[in-house]
């Protein structure tokens, strides 16, 4: 099959890079341009933006850009037809879906999961966490949360920090927001480092209707802890604070229950 002639454009062009890896995006920016040449090997072999996103957005281009006169056509390679990245181009051309934009996605998407995950760096993401916007928080969490049982210790680290940080709830708002960012935490394989912030957090909590939620979800969290870990500072709560007899009952139960059954860490 002779090759097809590209539109020349700066999606088609070879210093054309994606202007992020994390989301799908129809802008790049120009590795010709001097202004990222400090920041090549970090952007190509680390896929890393940390270091120059502001620069990125200042200078992010869109794909079907006419392009300049550096225009270059990327160079011919050869694709493995059993590969995972052939099967799909193979899959494209059988179903006549096969055109630029269904290439370069399945190019992409081929790279997404050649990225080592455990390395990634996740400075972006924490940075994020610093935003006055919840939901932009709760964006960095979630991903942090994905990384992190991908086997990213860094994220899972600045997950827990930012954990930490939170303050007992007091509102419902509050509560259901650290039930969400607890739950990326619970999705981790090595989460025992937890275990002391969360009953340290049940001599802080108010226990009213209204933080409920959140003390139940601790319960159900610790009771499939080991008794080891968490048989003697739970006895101790039940000594040094003033507890609802209902609460109490809870606690006692939970001791029990962590003798005969939990899930290992």
């Amino acid at each position: 099959m002779e090759s097809e002639e590209l539109v020349p454009i700066c999606l088609n062009c070879s210093y054309f890079f994606p202007a992020s890896m994390e989301d799908w995006t129809e802008y790049g920016i120009c590795l010709n341009d001097e202004a990222f040449e400090p920041y090549l090997d970090e952007l190509i072999e680390q896929n890393n933006y940390s270091s120059c996103q502001k620069l990125v957005e200042e200078k992010k281009i869109h794909g079907d850009t006419e392009a300049c006169e550096h225009f270059e056509e990327p160079e011919q390679f050869e694709i493995d037809d059993n590969s995972h990245l052939g099967r799909e181009f193979q899959n494209l051309l059988n179903t006549g879906k096969l055109n630029s934009d269904a290439i370069e996605r399945a190019i992409l998407l081929d790279q997404i999961e050649k990225i080592d995950w455990k390395t990634i760096p996740v400075d972006n993401h924490v940075a994020q966490l610093k935003n006055p916007d919840k939901d932009k928080q709760l964006e960095a969490v979630t991903t942090l949360g994905s990384l992190a049982i991908q086997g990213n210790i860094n994220a899972a680290s600045e997950l827990i920090k930012y954990f930490k940080k939170l303050p007992p709830p007091e509102t419902l708002d509050e509560v259901h927001y650290k039930i969400e960012v607890f739950r990326h935490i619970d999705y981790m394989p090595n989460k025992s480092v937890i275990i002391p912030h969360l009953i340290d957090e049940l001599y802080h909590i108010q226990s009213n209707n209204t933080t409920r939620q959140w003390i139940s979800k601790i319960l159900h969290f610790l009771k499939h802890c080991p008794s080891a870990v968490i048989r003697g500072p739970l006895e101790k709560l039940l000594k040094e604070k003033k507890l609802s007899y209902k609460l109490k009952t809870k606690i006692n139960n939970i001791i029990i229950a962590s003798e005969e059954n939990f899930t290992e860490f």
